[in-house]
C-alpha cells in the first residue's frame, strides 16, 4: 500500500506581514504599501534610500515623521509604482499621489 502524502494548506496572509515601523498597524492592510517617495524625503523621515535596512511606514506615520503632509511632488514619478492602477490605495494614499492645479498667490 503506498502512503499518500499529507496535502499542504494555503496559509492566507493575516495582514502582519508589512508592521508599519512606527505604528505597527500592517500596511498592506491599510492598503498604504504601493508607494515610493523620492531619497531626500525618504532620508529626511530616517530611511536610508537604496539600502536594505527595509523601513516600513503608512503615509501617516512618514507624514509625523516628516512634520508636513505628503505632496505628489514628493513621490519618484519615475517608478511606475506610483502610477499603476493595480495596487488597492488607501484613500489616504490616493490624495497624495493625485496631481492636483493650485492656483498661483499673486
Amino acid at each position: 500500500m503506498v502512503k499518500a502524502h499529507p496535502v499542504k494548506r494555503i496559509r492566507k496572509p493575516k495582514y502582519t506581514d508589512l508592521p508599519c515601523a512606527d505604528c505597527s498597524v500592517c500596511v498592506r492592510q491599510k492598503a498604504e504599501y504601493a508607494y515610493m517617495v523620492l531619497p531626500e524625503i525618504w532620508r529626511a523621515a530616517g530611511g536610508k534610500p537604496k539600502s536594505n535596512d527595509h523601513l516600513i511606514l503608512c503615509i501617516g506615520c512618514l507624514e509625523a515623521r516628516l512634520k508636513r503632509r505628503l505632496v505628489p511632488e514628493d513621490f519618484d514619478a519615475s517608478i511606475p509604482l506610483n502610477s499603476i492602477p493595480i495596487f488597492a490605495r488607501s484613500t489616504k494614499l490616493r490624495s497624495r499621489l493625485r496631481h492636483r492645479l493650485q492656483p498661483l498667490s499673486v
